[in-house]
């Protein structure tokens, strides 16, 4: 016989939206069923284990690991979208107990699953197959706890081989568990037993399989392994604290899953990442009020995982014994894979406890089974449930661009980006938001705009660089600057001490800044267009430089000397040499008999050294000598 299993078409668990800001999702729970652990109710069954399947019907798909029976093996159920429950079939003991597992159906109509316990044999555990009116129509493995284990726990898969694999959580003989995998006609074949020697012991189910056909998988003691499926051979991959959920691959080709603890063993719980080339990263780590011990994973198309968990979330109490770590009722989560979470619903026993699965279905709302709670106290044998996602229209109120008032050089870029506010409070940074019409230039010529929000100068002048978004708009001015250019340049002058004097410069380019320079050195607070000396001292004297910059570059104007006429015939000297050159600098009052007065490297060109020391003495003569 051969099986195919189909694959559902899942849509979108929230819609696509162009501008992830305008909507807010809310999400509400409906209580479709709850089970009774009283009679006559608990003959359909309680306390499920395992989460639903879809059906290619619509309807959904589940066993209970309690009740039926007067032996309470559990059952199996249908439940419809609209809460419509009906039993498929009591399990009896021979044909299985305690079903853990979610149904997996196959393409010939059939429903496959496993049981904890009960067989024909020894009372481990079975694999069976359902058609849909619930009749078991055969057993196609019972477990010894012989060498092929024993106490299959977690959901079946289906191979790319057209195998089913799966997990024995206990002992077999003499190992510590198993992984396994059956043929369609039943043939059961033991791939690994666990010894707890370097493997861990107890694996669960589900695994995943990878590409090249191997396995991820974890172990109940917190093993997270990587096995070969031709040979069942083990890589350990890391150590941790209790694998709960199983192993799933997502859509990035990275693999994910869960552990009951931390990764040291003191919190509660983890959400991990196996890369491509099996490094495991934590994605998110439980914290008690966000949820405790998660149970089950998935990815839905949206690329964010879901999952449960059995504790934690309404009641949490961090203070309370060594196992406080359990109290809370268990939660419903969203998690992004770069570790945002975020705490959908937090069950307070009415409507349900301790989560165990969920699955995401064709009208992309979220549907599971509780453990515990249900609506009232004769009804604590745990719920179905649906979380339906809905959204708000959230307005677009004002629009801020960045950066303000800028300036740039042609031929340079700058990066813009606009802030979004909406009505909720919320608000949004984005460069595009999908429209390719959020920028646009008012000078096209002058410095043009990408649909992403890059300008690029053109051409000396001023644009308006606009942000808009349906009817809300804002703007910016952007200036283009060229390379200064200087067309008036500063003129010597000659002044009578304490007199003043004004030096000033002309210059084009767009967005220029000045600074006066004395001797090479800058002039503190002189960095307008014209500079101003006022009461004229010696130490004024000298010479005069002006640089004009802006964004596209600088340059420094003609030389201007500023003098006395007083001492400007002597008492120094004026030296023109190349920049940087050393002279030595020296006076004589014979011509015959020099004084070295100081070594200098020329700072400016001209160069004009005074000597303050006797600027008024008309018998000294002066030299500068290069080096």
């Amino acid at each position: 016989m051969n099986i195919q299993i189909k694959n559902l078409l899942v849509a979108l668990l929230v819609g696509a939206c162009l501008d992830q800001s305008l909507a807010q999702t809310n999400v509400t729970l409906t209580t479709l069923y709850s089970f009774s652990t009283s009679s006559p109710g608990n003959t359909n069954g309680y306390n499920p284990d395992a989460g639903l399947m879809q059906g290619t019907d619509g309807s959904f798909y589940g066993t209970t690991g309690a009740g039926g029976k007067s032996g309470s093996y559990g059952t199996a159920y249908r439940v419809a979208a609209n809460g419509t429950f009906t039993t498929l079939a009591l399990f009896s003991g021979t044909n299985g107990t305690d079903p853990r597992g979610a149904l997996v159906q196959g393409g010939d109509g059939y429903f496959y699953g496993t049981t904890f316990n009960g067989g024909n044999t020894n009372n481990r555990g079975t694999v069976f197959k359902m058609a849909t009116n619930g009749t078991i129509t055969s057993l196609y493995a019972n477990f010894t706890s012989g060498t092929n284990g024993a106490n299959p726990q977690g959901d079946l898969l289906f191979g790319n081989d057209g195998y089913f694999y799966g997990a024995c959580s206990a002992l077999g003989d003499p190992s510590l568990g198993t992984i396994f995998k059956i043929s369609t006609n039943g043939t059961l074949s033991t791939l690994h037993a666990f010894n707890n020697s370097g493997d861990g012991f107890a694996p669960i189910g589900p695994l995943a399989q990878r590409s090249d056909g191997d396995f991820n998988g974890i172990t109940a003691s917190g093993t997270i392994f990587r096995m070969t499926n031709s040979t069942g051979g083990i890589r350990v991959l890391t150590n941790g604290t209790g694998g709960n959920a199983g192993i799933i691959k997502g859509l990035d080709g990275n693999f994910y899953g869960a552990t009951v603890g931390g990764q040291s063993g003191d919190s509660w719980g983890r959400v991990f990442k196996i890369s491509t080339n099996d490094v495991i990263t934590t994605v998110f780590s439980f914290g008690g009020t966000n949820g405790s011990q998660p149970a089950t994973l998935l990815q839905n198309s949206d690329g964010n995982l879901y999952g449960s968990t059995t504790a934690g979330g309404t009641g949490f109490n961090v203070n309370a014994s060594e196992f406080g770590y359990y109290t809370g009722l268990g939660t419903v989560f969203k998690l992004t894979t770069n570790g945002v979470l975020t705490t959908l619903v937090r069950f307070n026993g009415t409507n349900g406890s301790s989560p165990r699965g969920l699955m995401l279905a064709a009208d992309g709302s979220l549907y599971g089974a509780t453990h515990d709670g249900g609506t009232n106290s004769s009804n604590n044998g745990g719920t179905i449930f649906r979380l339906t996602f809905s959204q708000t229209a959230v307005t677009l109120t004002n629009l801020i661009v960045s950066p303000a008032n800028a300036t740039i050089s042609v031929g340079s870029n700058l990066q813009f980006t606009a802030t979004k506010f909406f009505s909720d409070g919320s608000s949004q940074v984005v460069t595009n938001d999908g429209t390719n019409s959020l920028w646009s230039s008012s000078i096209p010529s002058v410095a043009s705009i990408t649909t992403n929000g890059v300008a690029t100068g053109l051409a000396q002048g001023s644009t308006t660089i606009f942000a808009t978004s349906g009817s809300i708009s804002n703007s910016i001015s952007l200036t283009v600057v060229v390379s200064p250019v200087i067309v008036t340049q500063p003129t010597n002058n000659t002044v009578f001490l304490n007199g003043n004097v004004t030096l000033t410069v002309g210059a084009t380019g767009g967005g220029l800044s000045y600074q006066w320079r004395l001797n090479g050195t800058n002039i503190s607070g002189a960095t307008g267009a014209s500079y101003t000396i006022s009461n004229m001292a010696p130490t004024n004297v000298g010479v005069y430089t002006v640089i004009i910059s802006n964004l596209a570059g600088s340059v420094t104007s003609q030389p201007a000397i500023v003098g006395t006429i007083a001492i400007q015939m002597f008492a120094g000297v004026i030296v023109n040499g190349p920049l940087g050159t050393n002279y030595v600098i020296k006076s004589s009052t014979d011509l015959s008999n020099w004084t070295t007065l100081t070594n200098v490297a020329l700072p400016s060109q001209p160069y004009i050294f005074i000597d303050y020391s006797t600027p008024y003495n008309p018998h000294n003569n002066y030299q500068a000598i290069p080096q």
